[in-house]
């Protein structure tokens, strides 16, 4: 049955977060457990997993529906991973591998070449890699735990971010200046760099949030 709970709560995330299931619509246990499968009371049991995690909001006499989130909510987020991403960057400064360090460098090359096609999609998942390699390497596991958490609150928001004009050039050079931080194993200037970084984002998602449909 536990697998069962995590095949179903697994699969609504990633439609939530793939924009399958939009902000404010209601998941109707009938039609999920229909749609997967499975019993009513393994989608219930995944919804309140979901709800946990703050991507759905379970309301009385409605059932589920797909959180929303407010700007002050995305803002109060990036704060907070400001925070926690500069701390797992400060800390890979003292771990990374040269082979990490290598990976790296190839996923920046890879972004840099998306951002020449316009592959958007690629840019955004390479994004993904390239904060997981550092995750990896900071030697926390409570930190990637807690900022998993956070980023799927807005995730479906920033890879929106890539389409402002301009702002997935100036990313790629945000990520150039985390890697040279951590290249030359300089944990307070990772973490600068790091949170400076996020605080571009934040500052993107304040100025863009109506124009990005939110």
């Amino acid at each position: 049955m536990r697998n069962r709970i995590d095949s179903v709560y697994n699969k609504i995330r990633e439609g939530i977060l793939a924009g399958k299931y939009a902000p404010s619509q209601h998941l109707v246990e009938a039609q999920l457990a229909q749609e997967y499968g499975v019993g009513r009371h393994i989608v219930r049991l995944a919804l309140e997993r979901l709800d946990a995690t703050g991507l759905v909001t379970i309301e009385p006499n409605r059932g589920a529906i797909v959180a929303r989130l407010t700007l002050e909510e995305a803002i109060d987020i990036l704060l907070a991973r400001e925070v926690l991403e500069g701390a797992a960057a400060r800390l890979a400064a003292d771990r990374i591998s040269d082979e990490a360090l290598d990976r790296l460098a190839e996923l920046i090359a890879q972004m840099r070449a998306a951002l020449d096609n316009r592959d958007y999609d690629c840019y955004t998942e390479t994004n993904v890699q390239f904060h997981k390699v550092i995750y990896d390497a900071c030697g926390s596991r409570k930190i990637p735990e807690l900022i998993a958490s956070l980023r799927a609150r807005v995730v479906r928001y920033q890879f929106r971010t890539a389409l402002i004009p301009g702002r997935a050039e100036q990313s790629l050079a945000e990520h150039g200046a985390i890697y040279e931080s951590l290249r030359v194993r300089d944990g307070r200037k990772a973490e600068e760099a790091m949170r400076t970084h996020i605080a571009m984002l934040r500052q993107t998602l304040q100025e863009a949030w109506e124009l990005l449909g939110v």
